[in-house]
């Protein structure tokens, strides 16, 4: 009994075939379309659904066992040439790991664990030149747009989100 254990713990830990068979039957695709279908209707579903499918052209035909980590970083890599932004890297990785940690159970190992992910860079506030508001709020009031217009002059002077916005009282 105790043999079994340690080869099947040693081919868990491998990610390796066992016994001619494959420890994770699904292919990504396959598993992570099934993933999908669980998070519809939920928060964040079409953000999570293009993260995932981003895996697809590469891994998708694969079984999940045989998606290693160096390949995982392989595919970041390629993706920091062309170039996509280090927050939608991030999101793909977390998203690829949610779908692991969903079918194989909440302490599955993944190809995503223990890889350095981008840093999400510093954002740097671009000024507007003051042509550019006056042209638009123009632009605005000459639409008869009056709701759109004053929401843009006061978020244009004051500059704050549109959330702060929302909850200021007259």
């Amino acid at each position: 009994t105790i043999k079994s254990w340690r080869t099947q713990i040693r081919a868990e830990l491998d990610g390796a075939r066992h016994d001619g068979l494959a420890l994770v039957a699904g292919t990504l695709d396959h598993d992570g379309k099934a993933f999908i279908a669980k998070k519809k209707g939920r928060e964040a579903f079409k953000a999570d659904r293009a993260h995932l499918r981003a895996w697809f052209p590469t891994f998708g035909a694969r079984l999940r066992s045989q998606i290693t980590r160096d390949q995982v970083e392989q595919q970041i890599a390629l993706w920091r040439q062309k170039p996509v932004a280090a927050r939608t890297i991030r999101h793909r990785c977390r998203v690829l790991r949610e779908c692991y940690r969903s079918i194989d159970g909440p302490l599955a190992r993944t190809p995503v664990d223990h890889i350095k992910l981008p840093a999400i860079p510093a954002a740097h506030p671009t000024a507007v030149p003051t042509k550019k508001i006056l042209e638009v709020a123009a632009r605005l009031k000459a639409a008869g747009l009056a709701v759109d217009y004053a929401r843009f002059v006061v978020r244009a002077t004051t500059g704050h989100r549109p959330t702060q916005l929302m909850r200021a009282t007259p």
